[in-house]
């Protein structure tokens, strides 16, 4: 007897099946396809006829055996399918393999399109004849990855007439030395009606139970929404009889197979709620308030998926973007990223005191040292066991902080004009005495401004004890709660330092003594490596380095760290000069040109040379020792970028024009394969940012292609009149409008790049001297414009379950302060309005308090903003001040009229009111339904306004007492698309009409 053939597993999460007609639409004709099933479906097409398998790989073995021995035994694939049987007609055209979306095109954002560049680089080396589009707007082509099934298929087996087949459901047997000539070949196959093609084609990169992509080389598992949200995928062979470089139209697809699988939705239970009989529970308002909020839901249930790259961008490699794997730093607990999986902010970030004395903190797990760096705020590294015998010990160092009364508030920017200067930033130098370790240092401009020295607060605090004292206790209140525990040393050290050089607490004497202090930090900075890991492990005489030195890349406006710079045909790479692996690098094929920075715009660093390295989503800056190498890498990276562009995108490695700066050692160059290092290109360092200035926990900054070394944390504050608002408003509204205008992703970036920068400006804007109505002006816009800068860079949330973490993480750097779109909207726009009518929402929603936000309530703010949910209208206008009560009136209009329906049935009259009147009803009046319809109405127009203030006048004072009117609420489309500009005066003559 036979053993008896288990059942195979079920696959919940997918939904599979083979469309009866490919080319066209789903329906209810189309057949279930059952994975791992233990006999082959039946396949009949109008080319082919056989029999086919889906087999997938369960989490465990044990979950199917079955399958396990035949297939995934001693394998990494996660999916294979076999296909058997013979053609009916002699393919004319090319036969490919591989996959479609149901949906198309697909809509990217900038760092999700960088993303899918990087996969499409790395499939490319697979097969070099592979087709693929994102689709097009006709919808003639959809999105697609394929390759020449004859040279990319794991197994062919063709079988003569008369001959037995080989067995279907386990690995098919093809000769090795047939098989690696037939995939290394050219051909296209040799086809016909009369012989039996066995083969098999399996991935180990799609675990598609999972819906993600995984085990990518240098790269997280990603969610497979992250690149095509909730279309499904298909599986597919099918012949085209185009060149590789013609459209894949799906009408003149010739499917062998398709097998469409689709990722099951979370249910989310979205009930229409009604005045009269409607469903839910009453708020004992006369109306059915229970909802589910998107934060609702999460708390109901939480979500460890990874769905969109601005997710991925938050996971644990919060410093991935300034350095590298291989660098730790021991900092302040108060900088760390504490929070829970769902990404809130604190309830209120408390404001923490420090002052200047000679004693430290002392963190954890701190070991001393014997000279004065041991009152060094520092930083540390993991050593690679390669290179250290403590075999990745973590070196902790002792961390000295400045200790202050807890009375001590924050030293603000108002206090440091001119002390910015004088203390322009914190630098993490390397260590001169520890392997692989930096040490925290503070820079002054001393001597009139024309000379940079390095001291450490300790020795800062030895020399100026009266003035840290008199800074630090009477500080202005107005600073941001979020600003880094090393951010605010700088700022009391540059206000007490002003206090000393300006005021008369001080002799020549006692600042030319601070001046001359000897200091290794001052000795050997940017001069270069005591040892250097990268220069002794490179490669033959320097094959493949153009330059390399030391160098100070800045990691925020007041952030430098001092690195080992080399430049390759391939990266400019930023390493540790202990470390073989690098800590960051931009790639050569991103950069645009590099130059040297405008004496306006260069951070005050007197007798240094400023370098900017220009990409498209970001600027980066480079301190070098004097201008004369500075040229010198201007002259190596544009040089590189021009032969780069001429050779049409690619280099070669192995350049024999080979160069290193004054402040190399002898040691021979490294080529660009020593210098990889395993760290991955991540495309959302090009766009995003987490400020070291700030405390951005989940946080992360958009308008981030430009820093503002001189301005935004300083001096210049652009702050406009208390009447009119002018300079802060005509920077939004400008760089809202250049965010509104369509953007080529492929072709001429000019408008992008201005956008950009237009966004970086708004951290030189002051806000909080402004009336209410021009901040309210300023905001509406930035809220605009956030949203649409989120969706340009990152793409839509891809389900409401999502919204939490992606809203929590867009954030924009204004006013020397930082802020979410969740705390935009929440913590400053509505700051003067209620929650939203959820119970959860009171205690997930942040509660940042910020000086600047608003202290007004208009219930038209909830129709003026606009997240891009098709819930809401597609265009938004841009807010003036001179017209923002107009413009109130007509976007609650343009939001009103097309939301609201009423409609006289036998009964009375159903009213139907967007979602956001429930969850704001506390906004509008007393809160009642009633009173959301009423204040409504008023803002409709003709035939509607008429019949719903009717249907209200007799509804009486009670709402819905006489039992004629009842009033639901439309469920809300997490869907989101991205805004567009709206047309004011065709709106307004529409509405006339």
């Amino acid at each position: 007897m036979k053993p008896k053939i288990s059942d195979p597993p079920k696959f919940g999460t997918l939904d599979i099946k083979i469309p009866k007609d490919p080319s066209g639409i789903s329906g209810k004709d189309d057949l279930l396809f059952l994975p791992n099933s233990r006999t082959p479906i039946p396949l009949i097409t109008d080319t082919f006829e056989g029999q086919a398998l889906l087999v997938l790989k369960p989490q465990k073995p044990e979950d199917d055996k079955f399958y396990h021995e035949r297939i995934f035994k001693g394998k990494q694939r996660k999916f294979e399918i076999q296909i058997q049987g013979k053609f009916k007609k002699i393919p004319k055209g090319t036969v490919y393999i591989g996959g479609e979306i149901t949906e198309g095109p697909m809509n990217l954002g900038l760092v999700t399109r960088g993303l899918c560049n990087m996969l499409l680089g790395f499939a490319r080396k697979i097969n070099s004849a592979m087709n693929y589009s994102f689709g097009d707007k006709e919808q003639e082509e959809l999105p697609h990855i394929v390759f020449p099934l004859w040279t990319s298929v794991d197994k062919m087996v063709v079988t003569k007439e008369g001959e037995s087949v080989p067995e279907i459901g386990v690995l098919f047997p093809e000769d090795e030395k047939e098989r690696n000539k037939r995939r290394g070949g050219s051909g296209l196959g040799d086809w016909n009606t009369h012989d039996t093609y066995s083969f098999s084609f399996n991935s180990m990169y799609v675990d598609l139970p999972a819906w993600k992509l995984v085990s990518l080389p240098m790269m997280r598992d990603m969610d497979l929404k992250t690149f095509w949200g909730t279309a499904g995928l298909r599986l597919v062979v099918y012949e085209n009889e185009g060149s590789r470089k013609m459209k894949h139209k799906k009408e003149e697809n010739k499917y062998v197979l398709c097998i469409e699988t689709k990722f099951k939705e979370e249910e989310e239970e979205e009930e229409e709620v009604m005045e009269d009989g409607g469903s839910g529970k009453s708020d004992g308002r006369g109306g059915s308030m229970e909802d589910s909020l998107p934060w609702g839901r999460v708390m109901k249930k939480k979500i460890s998926r990874v769905e969109s790259f601005s997710e991925l961008a938050m996971l644990d490699n919060d410093d991935e973007n300034e350095r590298g794997t291989n660098d730790t730093i021991e900092g302040d607990s108060d900088d760390d990223d504490d929070e829970s999986d769902e990404g809130f902010f604190d309830a209120v970030e408390k404001m923490q005191s420090m002052s200047l004395s000679g004693e430290s903190r002392t963190r954890k797990n701190t070991t001393s040292s014997e000279d004065a760096s041991a009152d060094f705020v520092e930083r540390t590294t993991r050593v690679p066991s390669s290179l250290d015998p403590r075999k990745n010990s973590i070196v902790d160092i002792k961390a000295s902080l400045l200790p202050i009364d807890e009375k001590t508030d924050y030293v603000g920017v108002k206090s440091c004009i001119n002390g910015n200067n004088l203390c322009p930033g914190f630098i993490d130098m390397c260590d001169m005495k520890v392997k692989s370790r930096y040490t925290r240092v503070y820079a002054f401009a001393v001597d009139g401004m024309t000379k940079t020295v390095f001291r450490t607060p300790a020795e800062f605090n030895r020399y100026f004890p009266n003035e840290v004292t008199a800074v630090g206790s009477k500080p202005p209140k107005s600073s941001s709660p979020r600003l880094s525990t090393a951010e605010i040393q700088r700022r009391i050290m540059g206000s007490a330092y002003k206090l000393a050089v300006n005021g008369n607490t001080r002799t020549s004497s006692d600042l030319q003594s601070f001046s001359l202090l000897s200091s290794n930090f001052d000795k050997y900075f940017l001069r270069g490596p005591r040892r250097s890991t990268v220069v002794a492990t490179s490669g033959a005489n320097g094959a493949g380095v153009l330059l390399e030195g030391a160098v100070a890349r800045a990691l925020s406006e007041t952030h430098f760290i001092e690195e080992w710079a080399v430049l390759t045909s391939k990266h400019l790479a930023f390493y540790h000069p202990d470390n073989r692996s690098p800590s960051f690098r931009i790639p050569t094929s991103e950069i645009i040109r590099a130059k040297k920075m405008e004496v306006k715009d260069c951070p005050s660093f007197p007798t240094y040379s400023g370098l900017e390295v220009e990409t498209l989503g970001r600027i980066y800056y480079l301190m070098l020792k004097n201008e004369g190498l500075m040229k010198r890498w201007i002259e190596f990276i544009n040089d590189l970028v021009s032969r780069f562009s001429k050779a049409g995108g690619t280099l070669t490695q192995g350049n024999p024009d080979v160069s290193r700066d004054s402040s190399t050692t002898s040691a021979s160059g490294s080529g660009d394969q020593q210098l990889n290092g395993g760290v991955g290109d991540d495309p959302s360092d090009g766009f995003l940012h987490k400020s070291s200035v700030f405390k951005c926990k989940k946080r992360r900054l958009l308008n981030c292609r430009k820093f503002c070394f001189r301005g935004s944390l300083a001096d210049d504050l652009n702050t406009g009149s208390e009447e009119s608002g002018m300079c802060p408003n005509l920077v939004v509204a400008e760089a809202l409008r250049c965010a509104l205008e369509p953007h080529d992703h492929e072709g001429n970036n000019e408008n992008l790049k201005a956008f950009l920068n237009h966004a970086s400006e708004l951290k030189r804007c002051h806000i909080g001297g402004l009336s209410e109505k021009a901040k309210l002006t300023f905001f509406l816009n930035l809220y605009h414009l956030m949203i649409t800068h989120a969706y340009l860079i990152l793409g839509t949330p891809t389900s409401s379950f999502k919204w939490i973490s992606y809203f929590n993480m867009i954030s924009y750097q204004v006013d020397d302060d930082i802020f979410s779109l969740t705390e935009l909207e929440h913590c400053i726009i509505r700051a003067g309005m209620n929650f939203p009518a959820q119970f959860l929402s009171k205690y997930v929603l942040p509660t940042s308090r910020y000086s600047f936000a608003l202290n007004i309530s208009d219930p038209r703010i909830n129709f003026a903003l606009n997240c891009g949910s098709l819930s809401n209208p597609p265009s938004v206008p841009i807010y003036y001040l001179d017209r923002l009560d107009q413009q109130l009136n007509l976007s609650s209009i343009y939001y009103l009229q097309e939301s609201v329906t009423v409609s006289p049935q036998k009964k009375g009259v159903v009213i139907t009111l967007p979602h956001i009147c429930m969850w704001y009803a506390n906004d509008f009046n007393r809160g009642r339904p009633v009173d959301v319809a009423r204040y409504c109405s008023s803002f409709l127009t003709g035939e509607k306004q008429k019949l719903l203030v009717l249907s209200l006048d007799g509804a009486g004072s009670k709402f819905g007492e006489s039992g004629s009117v009842s009033i639901r609420f439309e469920n809300y489309n997490w869907t989101c698309r991205t805004l567009t500009l709206l047309d004011e005066e065709l709106l307004a003559m529409l509405l006339s009409m």
